[in-house]
């Protein structure tokens, strides 16, 4: 037969148990979610220097592949380039981001002389949230739509 010491052991243990338990759903419950970075990339041809506006596009592309670099493997990338319409989104995993492969692709883009259409590639950036993710909509650009200059978001 056990004494009352032993149960009472026994049941301290339990408890022990039960608090542990529930400080490990706690801090699940806490823990942080999947990222999705979203950037919007301005691939016109101002961002070059077009008529003696500023160049920028290589501060900029510095700082794309410093922050994707940042993240952590796991997250969720989409790049959507745009000019006076949304280009072929560039989407991948942190860990698969090719930087020279998208600075490449962007230094072809900035040849065509365009406008900048700033409102769908902000919706097409818009229908990539995942609410199920940590969701970051970064908009790259060195002006303001002269498209849709009515858009509003």
């Amino acid at each position: 037969m056990q004494d009352k010491k032993t149960i009472l052991m026994k049941g301290f243990g339990g408890v022990l148990l039960l608090i542990f338990l529930c400080v490990i759903s706690t801090v699940s419950s806490f823990a942080q979610k999947e990222r999705n970075y979203i950037y919007l990339f301005d691939c016109t041809r101002s961002m070059v220097g077009y008529k003696g506006t500023p160049v920028v596009m290589p501060q900029t592309l510095s700082f794309l592949r410093k922050s994707v670099n940042s993240l952590p493997n796991g997250t969720k990338v989409s790049i959507i380039p745009f000019q006076d319409r949304v280009l072929n989104t560039y989407s991948c995993y942190r860990e698969d981001f090719d930087f020279n492969d998208f600075s490449n692709y962007v230094d072809k883009a900035v040849e065509s002389i365009t406008n900048t259409n700033i409102c769908d590639p902000w919706k097409k950036g818009e229908s990539l949230i995942d609410n199920d993710k940590d969701n970051y909509l970064i908009l790259l650009t060195d002006g303001g739509d002269n498209v849709n200059a009515s858009c509003k978001f």
